[in-house]
């Protein structure tokens, strides 16, 4: 969900919101800028 509010242009605070974080950081620590490492997880996922 954080990948794709993030593409979706939302801000960090925003994400971070949404998710039931209390700070950002945390977001854009853990969810921001991570890669596909398995595809079929991936594929599961976008279903």
């Amino acid at each position: 969900m954080a990948t794709r509010l993030d593409e979706a242009g939302f801000t960090p605070r925003q994400v971070a919101d949404q998710l039931g974080h209390a700070n950002p950081s945390m977001t854009l620590d853990v969810y921001f800028g991570r890669h596909v490492v398995n595809a079929a997880a991936a594929d599961v996922l976008d279903r």
